[in-house]
């Protein structure tokens, strides 16, 4: 997968977690905000890019930690 792929790939699932979140589509927001953080904590990576990778990996931390207090709280 080159980096113009991965990072399109990122967009629209955060688009489609921003639909789902805006529509309280319960649990699947969560899944596709913290899967679609994780994509671009990667494609930061990638392009060694410190602001997109700090964002997009406290926003996957913070995603996470909330599927984690919903599924055990």
């Amino acid at each position: 997968m080159n980096i113009i792929t991965l990072k399109w790939a990122a967009t629209l699932t955060l688009i489609a977690g921003a639909t789902t979140a805006a529509l309280n589509v319960y649990p699947l927001y969560i899944v596709l905000n913290t899967f679609g953080g994780i994509l671009w904590t990667i494609a930061g990576i990638i392009m060694k890019d410190k602001p997109l990778i700090a964002t997009n990996s406290c926003l996957t931390l913070i995603y996470g930690l909330g599927a984690l207090y919903a599924i055990y709280i």
